[in-house]
């Protein structure tokens, strides 16, 4: 599963109200000096080392403020903060140097995790009157709050008691990223294009960076990667806004300061915004398996990162990455001998069905390059049968994206576009088939012989001695004509 780290500090002080003990007066022997009896301590006097303490953190999904949507599963350590001694005033000043970075000496600590009710409460003896750390841990998909200290007590500016108990409410985007993906023409030696939408988070940004990391069979193009962002409406990042780095088959977008400024403001009145990343790059080869996965990260505030999978809810289940299922086509041509079947030409399309009839096809967009070598160094759109079969290679069947568009399965059909010689050709796109078992593609078309002679007169050598046989005819009898015509006249 993704895993967040976690960095950053924010202070807090926490606490509920508690008393001293009530004060005793005993009786004494007459003429005797009364000694001064216990009292209650003022407000703004010390604090009560033994006091019940208490603890409660609220965690929610969404806005801040939004309370509406409780987030089960969270998980947070504290850890007490050793070298801190509330009771004194010298312990309060050096509490005040400490940092997230540099929280000072802290003990194992231990763990807790909200409820269904997103809630987690801690008393004695798991806690007692100190300092703590409290560091947020993994939330797969979701942004996370900063690591805080909080007090037990705390000085209450209200009333200027010291309060034992404390809630604190941290907050947590849904900032999962997706990955889509085009296939359209990503044959073998073609070109896959991607694209990345990364939720930006609420509130100050100290980073905000996009990673992805291209595998094996998949060489990126450097000059497509293009970064915008999508909103209500979209903002527009200047040049000076971030950074790319194409080294080493990696796409890298990194945030400036300039850019996450211009990025916290915007997300503080539009929660729908989101960066995207889109780039292209070649398939140059596909793995045994037959299928290419991608997986980009998005390194998150408070060191946080997140990535482009989709999680199931079973955890024995990995994580699904963005994926493109490859297969291999056969072409077969029926209707004479193999060697009569050669030399025919086809082009590959996606198609769909008819709206008249669903057993018809029609093609879409243009025709598609398909190799017909296994390294992919020779593509073509015309497929030409070698004898009676073509072969083509790296073929995309189906891809798989998050953001909720899961399977995408693509549907081919080929178009004959010249017969073999001798042969009529078949003017109906044919469908497809493919086999997800064995990530293989197959079609067969068949053609009916030729026997009109001369379809054409002015493309056949049988069409050309007709019209040649026919203008004799015609010029002999001009001929035959005007020659009985002129003989009438000499008569």
């Amino acid at each position: 599963m993704n895993k967040f780290s976690r960095s950053c500090l924010t202070v807090l002080a926490a606490g509920a109200l508690t008393f001293g003990a009530t004060p005793v007066v005993l009786a004494q022997p007459a003429g005797t000096e009364t000694p001064l009896a216990t009292v209650a301590p003022a407000p703004g006097a010390g604090i009560d080392a033994n006091a019940t303490v208490s603890l409660t953190i609220n965690k929610f999904e969404g806005e801040v403020g939004n309370t509406s949507t409780p987030l089960p599963g969270v998980t947070f350590l504290i850890q007490r903060i050793t070298d801190i001694d509330l009771t004194t005033q010298q312990g309060w000043a050096d509490l005040a140097t400490r940092t997230g970075a540099a929280p000072g000496a802290l003990d194992a600590g231990f763990t807790k995790t909200t409820g269904t009710d997103g809630k987690i409460t801690v008393t004695n003896p798991e806690v007692t009157v100190g300092a703590y750390l409290v560091t947020e841990q993994t939330l797969d998909g979701y942004s996370t709050a900063a690591p805080f200290i909080v007090t037990l007590p705390f000085n209450d500016p209200a009333t200027g008691d010291w309060n034992y108990s404390q809630t604190v409410n941290p907050k947590n985007q849904d900032v999962r990223p997706n990955k889509q993906a085009d296939d359209s023409q990503a044959t073998l030696g073609g070109v896959m294009g991607y694209t990345i939408n990364a939720p930006v988070p609420a509130g100050t940004l100290d980073r905000f960076n996009i990673v992805d990391t291209l595998q094996t069979g998949l060489t990126l193009d450097p000059a497509s990667v293009v970064v915008a962002t999508t909103g209500a409406p979209a903002i527009t990042l200047d040049a000076g806004d971030y950074t790319i780095s194409t080294a080493n088959n990696t796409v890298r977008v990194d945030f400036t300061s300039t850019g996450l400024s211009k990025l916290s403001n915007a997300r503080a009145t539009d929660p729908t915004l989101q960066v995207t990343v889109a780039f292209k790059a070649t398939v140059t080869s596909i793995p045994a398996t037959g299928v290419i996965t991608n997986t980009a990260t998005v390194e998150l505030p408070n060191g946080g990162t997140v990535d482009t999978d989709v999680v199931d809810d079973d955890p024995n289940t990995p994580d699904q990455p963005t994926s493109t299922t490859f297969g291999n086509l056969t072409l077969t041509k029926t209707g004479g001998t193999a060697a009569e079947m050669n030399g025919a030409e086809f082009q590959l399309y996606q198609c769909a069905p008819t709206a008249a009839d669903p057993n018809k096809f029609e093609l879409l967009g243009a025709p598609i390059s398909v190799a017909s070598t296994a390294d992919g160094a020779t593509r073509s759109d015309v497929l030409v049968t070698n004898q009676d079969t073509y072969t083509g290679y790296g073929i995309p069947a189906t891809s798989f994206s998050g953001g909720g568009t899961g399977d995408i399965a693509n549907t081919y059909c080929v178009l004959e576009t010249k017969a073999p010689s001798g042969y009529v050709r078949n003017p109906e796109p044919v469908k497809v088939n493919y086999d997800a078992a064995t990530k293989t593609f197959s079609v067969t078309v068949n053609n009916a012989k030729d026997s009109i002679i001369g379809q054409l007169p002015a493309t056949g050598a049988w069409g050309i001695v007709l019209v040649f046989l026919l203008g004799l005819a015609l010029l002999a009898r001009g001929l035959y004509t005007s020659y009985k015509d002129n003989k009438a006249q000499a008569a």
